[in-house]
């Protein structure tokens, strides 16, 4: 029985790596890593996402968390305001974006866009 020695073209690009997220340069900055140890700590370390009168109970060192801007840079908001801040975990972040951007676009958000 022969073997196959190389995958067709077509399966290639399924093997590829994704392309690296090259991050803003704002995110590189003093000012920035002050600004997120800023929320961070205000926030005690915990998200800040509720849905309804719940909390989302996520908080370090056992999640993932992120100083989420309230308002995008890329929507207004001020990369350096304490007040444009908050704490979420990685789920909530994502869902956040998800919003932001297709509110951009000009699309109502659901889960299926998301």
């Amino acid at each position: 029985m022969a073997r196959i020695k190389t995958l067709p073209p077509m399966a290639r690009p399924l093997l590829t790596k994704p392309a690296t997220k090259i991050k803003d340069d704002v995110y590189k900055t003093v000012e920035y890593k002050a600004w997120r140890l800023a929320v961070m700590t205000r926030d005690g370390w915990r998200c800040q996402w509720r849905d309804g009168a719940v909390r989302c109970d996520k908080r370090a060192p056992a999640y993932r968390l992120y100083a989420d801007h309230i308002t995008e840079i890329v929507d207004g908001g001020h990369p350096h305001d304490v007040s444009n801040g908050r704490v979420l975990c990685d789920v909530h972040h994502k869902v956040k974006g998800a919003r932001a951007k297709a509110a951009r676009a000009g699309m109502r958000w659901t889960k299926d866009n998301a």
